[in-house]
Formats: structure tokens, sequence, C-alpha cells
């Protein structure tokens, strides 16, 4: 899946997501299709005392630099932890509108809900409510791609805490908390979130 299929960015937006030094959430506009027997053949393959893939004798590590060359994310920088403000505002503050009871799931909020209100409706930079289409966007980014929750439909509201200050955004380490999820997921027998740059990295 292309995620400009699904969210359109215009040049405009590029531009202003370079220039908040976020470019690099931009750069999943390219082809996302996994080849589905190769991620099935590196997870026969994976070690999960050694953290690598191993062929016969030899040992493929996927690192931090792998996820820098490739995606571009910074590696080094602030840490991604979650954080929960006032849940009462926090949605309202996050993107100017509460989402329905239906959106919501236990702290995480549904895909399908941040697509349908924002992707459709692009904002220009220098409008009002700029900064709640790029925290929706931002958001469907995360969940869809680089920290997603197996495959739910569903993005954590902690990762708001982090997108308060947009300036700030880019001084976290994006690649580096996509980099852990994968693992994570690996230990458990699946292979989340940077599948395409594991295939391209191997």
């Amino acid at each position: 899946m292309q995620l400009e299929n699904v969210w359109p960015i215009t040049e405009e937006h590029r531009e202003a997501l370079t220039r908040m030094s976020l470019g690099f959430f931009e750069c999943f506009k390219f082809q996302m299709r996994l080849d589905c027997t190769m991620v099935n053949a590196l997870l026969r393959h994976y070690d999960r005392n050694l953290k690598c893939f191993t062929f016969n004798e030899y040992s493929l590590y996927f690192s931090l630099v792998d996820v820098l060359l490739i995606t571009g994310m910074p590696i080094d920088g602030r840490p991604v932890i979650g954080r929960i403000g006032k849940t009462e505002t926090l949605f309202l503050n996050a993107f100017g509108i509460d989402p329905p009871p239906a959106s919501l799931d236990g702290g995480r909020i549904r895909l399908s809900w941040l697509r349908e209100n924002y992707s459709n409706n692009p904002i220009r930079p220098d409008e009002d409510g700029w900064a709640h289409y790029l925290r929706a966007y931002i958001m469907y980014v995360i969940g869809s791609y680089l920290i997603p929750d197996d495959c739910t439909g569903l993005v954590s509201a902690q990762y708001l805490g982090l997108l308060d200050n947009l300036q700030e955004v880019g001084s976290y380490a994006w690649g580096a908390a996509a980099w852990a999820s994968l693992y994570n997921s690996l230990d458990r027998g699946i292979v989340n979130g940077l599948a395409y740059a594991l295939m391209v990295s191997i």
C-alpha cells in the first residue's frame, strides 16, 4: 500500500514538513507492498537470542544505521516515550475536535477516523488548523508504518504528548523507536513496522 494513495500530500505540505525537519515522515510516499514469501522466510531465519538473521554460517544484523540510511529517520535524539496529559482536553487540543467514542479504544484512536476526517481535507501551512492536520497526519504515519499496533488499525494516544510542540517533533529519535518496535515484533514471531526497510537491508 502506498501512503499517498490513502493520504495525499501536496508539494506545499512536503516543503513545510522539510522546513520543520519532519521530511522523513513524508518518505513513506514510495511503494509499501511487502513480499510475504520473503517476510516469512526471514522469520524462519530470525534468531531471537542473537537478535539477527542466520543463513548457514552467516549472521546478518539489521542495525540502527540501516534504519538511518534506508528511511532517513533520526536514530539519535530525545527518546520516544509516550505520555498522556489531561485526557479531557487531549484530543480537542491536538485535533481541534473530539473523536466520537466509537473511534476510541482504550486510549487508542482508530486510524480510519484520522484518515476520513483529515486526509481528504488538506489545510495549507498558513491556514488555521494546520497544526491539527499535521498532528493527524503524523499520528497516521506512526500507527500505520513506524510503530504499528499489531495491525489493529489503532494508534496509541500516548504519542500525542510528543506532538504538543510541532517544532520539536523532529528532535525525537523516531528511527530508533521504529527499530525497537520492529525487533519487538520479530521476537513475537511477526514482522511489523519497518518490514520494507528490513527487506531492503537483507
